[in-house]
């Protein structure tokens, strides 16, 4: 499955190092946390097992690090991001949104 297909299929999508069970590193933790602290349903996909989605994903979002989280098809950022979305209550408002539309 491509990008392209991965976050037009999901409305919500996660691409991390590990499981979301069991993250593989503190930036990847820390993102899972967070969309598991707002219960809302959400995709991982794990780039370890796939090291040429893990380089075509940095050129697709333009963004080279992991986690990158994609809501409704868009970009939203890596784990600084969103951790600062969530304390301003932001992402909560984006989720809200898509989950009552």
């Amino acid at each position: 499955m491509n990008i392209d297909n991965i976050i037009n299929n999901y409305a919500i999508v996660i691409f991390i190092k590990g499981e979301a069970n069991n993250p593989k590193c503190i930036y990847s933790i820390k993102a899972i946390e967070i969309l598991n602290e707002l219960n809302v349903p959400y995709k991982a996909i794990n780039i370890l097992c796939s090291p040429s989605m893990k380089e075509e994903l940095k050129t697709y979002s333009n963004w080279l690090t992991i986690p990158q989280v994609y809501i409704n098809g868009e970009f939203i950022g890596g784990v600084d991001i969103i951790t600062e979305m969530y304390y301003k209550k932001e992402l909560q408002e984006i989720l809200e949104v898509l989950l009552n539309s």
